[in-house]
């Protein structure tokens, strides 16, 4: 006959974020107690897929809780909170299914055990390729322009919904609200930590030239002499592949314009960047083009503007390098062009303003037919275009 532990604490109810996962696992140890311990960290391993170690603190909570004559226990909020610090996970519960001692000092013990698992709010990620921005490197006078360009390229990357971008500008922030989250909050809300997933790409960026010249002249005729100001800022860019270093696409930006407008500059260098890298993986697409005066494009607010050119590109055959046999993409046949006429949240709607669209079924994607441009300066592009290695698209 089953008896249960008495819990200290009733626990709280999962929040909407979290769900309650049962898993069936075993756990070997010298002694019952140390094979349950073990048993609950695989429990934690397989519903979190974060590697975990059974600590003295954490063997502590599950010896004072297994019984030698107890089969099913509800762990109490005073040993969740020890196991969740140690694990970073957390115990609902376990059932003993099975013991086998099959010789002295090796126990195996088959559990079923209650663990809560982490959901993140709002729409998945989980098909997205993460990519996180790295501070821009610049002469020590321009740490300010570095943090900015960080900040846009950031910003411009997770406007444009391709990628599940990961914050690295944040960790003070990030570490006080997680030692907030470890000391005060609820246990049960403690699943949230030990979360934290790591990048697929790396931008990094060099700050080559950033300044603003003056210059003055006089007119011959009065004598007059005026002073005029110019701004230029050129930034070198690379995406690495985190887990082999393997350098993926690199380019540069060069922008000018007149005045002290280099604030602006920084804007316009850094959508540059975002949209070359976001263009390079995941080109604008025509989602629906049954109607050409409804063209509906498969991105919105924060990286298209009203009354923007793209040329519509029909994709065909697929490419393939004959000496790597890695894919070079698909061939593109232009079409068309087609102007932006209105900016939704999540998705554009355009018109096409020269040439034929194609039957239902096909792929099209968008170039740009112009640089982009910054809304509150006139900038001057000076070449750099992206630079893709073989095996990407």
């Amino acid at each position: 006959m089953w008896r249960w532990l008495l819990i200290l604490l009733p626990l709280a109810a999962s929040p909407a974020w979290s769900e309650s996962v049962q898993v069936e696992v075993d756990g070997t140890g010298a002694t019952r107690e140390a094979a349950i311990a073990q048993g609950l960290v695989e429990a934690i391993q397989q519903v979190t897929g974060v590697a975990v170690a059974a600590n003295q603190e954490f063997r502590s909570a599950v010896v004072a809780l297994a019984d030698k004559d107890t089969q099913s226990v509800g762990i109490a909020e005073s040993a969740q909170s020890a196991i969740a610090q140690a694990a970073n996970g957390v115990i609902h519960g376990y059932r003993v299914i099975q013991v086998e001692t099959d010789e002295p000092g090796h126990v195996v013990v088959q559990l079923a055990v209650e663990v809560e698992k982490f959901q993140p709010k709002g729409l998945g990620n989980e098909n997205r390729r993460r990519i996180a921005v790295a501070p821009f490197v610049g002469s020590p006078g321009q740490s300010g322009l570095s943090a900015m360009l960080q900040d846009r390229v950031t910003s411009y990357l997770t406007q444009a919904r391709r990628f599940a971008v990961v914050d690295r500008m944040h960790d003070a922030a990030y570490a006080q609200e997680m030692t907030t989250l470890l000391n005060q909050a609820p246990v049960v809300e403690r699943v949230r930590i030990g979360q934290v997933i790591g990048a697929d790409y790396l931008v990094v960026g060099t700050v080559r030239q950033a300044g603003v010249s003056q210059s003055e002249r006089t007119i011959g005729l009065t004598g007059e002499r005026i002073t005029s100001a110019s701004s230029s800022l050129e930034v070198d860019y690379s995406v690495l592949e985190i887990a082999t270093r393997q350098l993926k696409w690199t380019g540069t930006v060069r922008l000018g314009g007149g005045g002290d407008a280099l604030a602006a500059l920084v804007d316009g260098v850094s959508a540059r960047i975002a949209n070359d890298i976001t263009q390079s993986i995941f080109p604008l697409r025509l989602i629906r083009f049954d109607n050409p005066a409804e063209l509906i494009v498969n991105q919105g607010a924060g990286t298209l503007t009203q009354g923007q050119r793209f040329r519509a590109l029909l994709l065909g055959e697929k490419l393939v390098d004959p000496y790597t046999n890695e894919s070079l993409g698909q061939t593109e046949r232009e079409i068309g062009v087609v102007e932006i006429q209105r900016v939704d949240p999540k998705v554009s709607y355009g018109r096409l303003v020269s040439g034929t669209l194609p039957s239902p079924g096909s792929e099209v994607v968008l170039r740009p037919a112009v640089p982009v441009r910054s809304r509150s300066v006139a900038l001057q592009p000076v070449a750099a275009p992206l630079i893709k290695l073989p095996g990407d698209r």
